[in-house]
């Protein structure tokens, strides 16, 4: 597929799945001047780029269009919270959202002075005579975006017809790693297609906690992070009715896991109250293992998988494991054992 490089900039063309920005209606800017001298509350996102969850958005209060603080979300007391009822209690989340750390900057962010806001070019730049030579050292004057676009088209025709194709240039794959998803990491790829430009893809193995939801995937064909188990979501309701004990092995998620807007703090919060033990197993004594750990067990670098084959071993030598669990829930126990 490929289209004219200045229609893609600007926006102009449609493909399935794929659109123009929906631009402001003159009726809607009018309104939003309108009310410039009130106060009024937008709500940002919180969540990392789209991962982890869809964690209530901060409270922006904006005051003759310039924001004026950033607030955590509240619920409101007629909000209906989720609960989980058990034996031990009942268990639900605070009506405060405590946000994400980066999102308290933001205000900070749109007004830096060193923000950039329009095109800039290097004054002694242009399509016909670059000079690399000055990179650092010259300065920048202020440009149109039209002017913009229409050098970036014009650099990128000159790429072509210089070079035929970009066959060398490595596109990472998309989402991390894994191909055939569209994620934020698709559209290098969606960029060179349209453009008529050969590249060649780089594909790895997904990464991080990625490899769980994608490892799934990929190895056996599974459309869902369950392999035979409820959701994550669901899972709590056995936790915090029948669990005695939590390991926290080499992480820290209270640091981690800004991604998930704090969910980790109620969650273990509501794990303590269930009188669940929790045990941090880690080389330092991390943020979430001081604050919601009953035991530390500090072990060395690489190590771990020494420290749980000796818990095994003392299990299975001593008699102490549970027969029944492993009978009806395990499969290659007895290979295990003899190892």
């Amino acid at each position: 597929m490929s289209t004219d490089p200045k229609s893609l900039l600007n926006g102009s063309f449609s493909s399935e799945g794929v659109g123009p920005l929906k631009k402001a209606s003159a009726e809607e800017i009018e309104k939003i001047k309108k009310t410039k001298d009130d106060v009024r509350i937008e709500y940002l996102p919180s969540t990392l780029c789209g991962f982890g969850y869809s964690s209530p958005p901060m409270e922006v209060h904006v005051k003759n269009n310039r924001i004026i603080r950033i607030l955590p979300s509240h619920f409101p007391e007629n909000f209906r919270l989720w609960e989980i009822k058990t034996d031990r209690g009942t268990f639900s989340r605070p009506r405060k959202a405590v946000p994400y750390p980066h999102m308290l900057a933001y205000k900070n962010r749109v007004y830096t002075p060193t923000r950039v806001k329009y095109p800039l070019k290097r004054v002694d730049w242009s399509p016909d005579n670059p000079n690399p030579q000055n990179r650092g050292k010259s300065g920048f004057v202020r440009i149109s975006w039209e002017e913009a676009i229409d050098l970036i088209v014009k650099m990128v025709k000159k790429i072509k017809e210089k070079y035929g194709d970009l066959t060398p240039i490595l596109a990472q794959g998309d989402g991390h790693g894994q191909t055939g998803i569209c994620t934020q990491h698709f559209w290098n790829h969606y960029l060179l297609d349209v453009l008529g430009f050969g590249w060649t893809q780089q594909v790895r193995n997904p990464d991080s906690w990625e490899g769980v939801y994608w490892g799934a995937k990929l190895a056996w064909g599974f459309d869902e992070l369950l392999v035979g188990e409820c959701a994550n979501d669901g899972s709590w309701d056995n936790v915090l009715q029948y669990c005695e004990m939590i390991v926290l092995s080499g992480c820290d998620p209270e640091t981690t896991g800004s991604a998930f807007c704090t969910n980790v703090s109620f969650l273990c919060d509501n794990v303590k109250k269930a009188g669940i033990k929790l045990v941090a197993v880690s080389p330092d004594l991390n943020y979430t293992g001081a604050v919601w750990a009953d035991k530390w067990i500090p072990i060395n670098a690489n190590t771990d998988a020494a420290l749980y084959l000796a818990l095994a071993y003392v299990w299975i030598k001593e008699d102490l494991y549970d027969k029944e669990y492993v009978e009806k829930c395990c499969v290659g126990f007895e290979e295990f054992k003899k190892h």
